[in-house]
């Protein structure tokens, strides 16, 4: 049924190269949760950039040796190396977002 039809798109994905073959494909409640932790964390991080009492961030690039103090949700976001799909999905709307409009990010 739906699992056997799961597994085999899975499986396509992987031969046309649209899925790295460690990736992890989770259907069901554990994927809503994963995407409601994920989005939850990315929310956290740059909340509390905004308002009265905003707190600015210091985000460091290792590899690159560069610093950053800001408590600008666009630049958080741009410098955040986002892994989970949902996360990645908020991010490039922000981004998006502040490329057309030029404000806004942190409403996303």
């Amino acid at each position: 049924g739906h699992h056997r039809r799961a597994i085999m798109a899975n499986q396509a994905m992987m031969d046309l190269g649209l899925l790295h073959p460690s990736a992890r494909v989770v259907h069901g409640g554990p994927a809503l949760s994963s995407s409601l932790l994920a989005s939850s964390a990315l929310c956290r991080m740059v909340s509390s950039s905004f308002g009265p009492r905003a707190m600015s961030k210091l985000m460091v690039d290792d590899r690159a040796g560069a610093a950053t103090v800001t408590n600008d949700g666009a630049t958080i976001l741009k410098l955040v190396d986002v892994r989970h799909p949902a996360a990645q999905i908020l991010v490039d709307i922000a981004q998006l977002q502040n490329k057309v409009v030029g404000d806004g990010t942190t409403t996303v």
